[in-house]
C-alpha cells in the first residue's frame, strides 16, 4: 500500500517482454498481460520479484540468466537444500551496486534498482524470509526516493 500511496503502479499479471534503454539508464519496458501489449514510460524501475528463482530469472544450461535487461547475475547462498542445483538457483539475484542494477558489462544503471526477492540470496527456504525482504525494499525505496 506504501508503494502505490507515493504513486507507483505494481505490474501484477502482467510480464516484462522488452526494454528500451539510453545510456546508463531504462526509459520503457513493453508488458504483456494475456494478449494485450502496452508500454510504460518511467522514471524509475524497481525490479523486487520474486518465485523459485527471483527477480524475473530464467534458468538455462549455464544457470540463472536474465532475459530481458541483460543485467548480471550473483548467487549469495544462505543455506542450502538437498539439491545442490535447486540451492544454486534459489541462491540467485540481480547483482546490484548499493541497490542499483548493474549489466553484464559491468555499467550500473542509474535508474533501475533492486530490492526484496530480486537480491542474490533473499529466499524463504534458504532460511532469508519477509523480514528481510520487506527490510531490503523498505530501504531500496528510501534510496529511490531520494534520487528523484
Amino acid at each position: 500500500h506504501g508503494a502505490l500511496d507515493s504513486g507507483c503502479r505494481l505490474l501484477r499479471d502482467r510480464q516484462i517482454i522488452g526494454s528500451v534503454a539510453q545510456g546508463d539508464g531504462l526509459q520503457e519496458v513493453r508488458i504483456m498481460s494475456g494478449l494485450r501489449e502496452g508500454t510504460i514510460r518511467f522514471r524509475a524501475l524497481v525490479l523486487a520479484t520474486g518465485n523459485i528463482v527471483s527477480g524475473g530469472l530464467q534458468v538455462g544450461c549455464d544457470g540463472p540468466y536474465d532475459p530481458v535487461f541483460d543485467l548480471a547475475i550473483d548467487k549469495c547462498v544462505t543455506g542450502s537444500l538437498r539439491s545442490t542445483a535447486l540451492t544454486s538457483a534459489l541462491s540467485a539475484g540481480i547483482r546490484n551496486h548499493d541497490g542499483r542494477a548493474i549489466r553484464k558489462d559491468g555499467s550500473v544503471m542509474q535508474n533501475v534498482w533492486v530490492a526484496g526477492s530480486a537480491c542474490p540470496g533473499l529466499s524463504y527456504p534458504l532460511g532469508k524470509g519477509l523480514g528481510h525482504v520487506a527490510s531490503s525494499s523498505l530501504t531500496i525505496a528510501e534510496m529511490v526516493g531520494e534520487s528523484l
